[in-house]
């Protein structure tokens, strides 16, 4: 069975008249159905995983997942439906943003105070070694530059010693001024993990002010 990117039924966002609860909105979604599917499929398996929805002020759909191409890279992507979930062939390609950067998952995604789109979860580095990462687009699907790093992603390890490596920031937190929390686990061992949290400025560097060199 071919994977897709998602299948999935939206009923908050339909419009002005919704379904009863629990019915599909056949005013969402193709063919009256209430549904969309939204394949990314950069060959190989196909696999398209969703992490997070975010729905913008005019209404906007924005999917936040990680699409795995044919040479086994992931990447985040971000794919575009309009309020009536119909896919937005005008957004990047065919509806799709992805990562410029390889190795990427992610987990769950959040708007920052300008609107942008913040994409949170890990970095491959080797092996099983992995760091929290955020990325940052705006919503026209444009990667927006963190200024300290010239880069729109940020990548942060945690590595505790006598660790595996492992850090994956599970959710991301955005601060009135600006600052961004990562929030998830890093691991002691095989099979042991402990909550680990990160606070970066705006500028995309850890903050110094917060926990043990921007990281507790």
């Amino acid at each position: 069975m071919q994977p897709y990117f998602l299948a999935f039924a939206l009923f908050v966002m339909a419009g002005p008249v919704l379904a009863a609860d629990g019915v599909l909105d056949s005013s969402f979604g193709i063919f009256s159905t209430g549904r969309n599917l939204v394949a990314i499929d950069q060959g190989g398996t196909n696999a398209d995983q969703l992490a997070d929805t975010l729905v913008a002020a005019d209404g906007s759909i924005f999917l936040i997942g990680t699409s795995r191409d044919a040479a086994n890279i992931t990447r985040y992507s971000i794919s575009k439906l309009t309020r009536d979930g119909i896919r937005d062939n005008s957004f990047g390609t065919d509806g799709t943003v992805l990562s410029g950067f390889g190795g990427l998952i992610a987990t769950r995604a959040k708007f920052d105070n300008a609107g942008n789109i913040l994409i949170a979860g890990s970095s491959l580095a080797s092996g099983v070694d992995r760091d929290f990462a955020v990325c940052r687009y705006n919503q026209q699907g444009q990667p927006v530059i963190f200024s300290a790093l010239l880069s729109p992603c940020a990548i942060t390890p945690i590595d505790f010693a006598g660790g595996n490596l492992t850090d994956i920031a599970n959710d991301v937190i955005v601060n009135p001024n600006g600052t961004i929390v990562l929030a998830g686990v890093a691991g002691i061992s095989a099979t042991r993990s402990r909550a680990a949290t990160v606070r970066l400025l705006s500028t995309g560097l850890r903050d110094q002010n917060f926990g043990s060199d921007g990281k507790n």
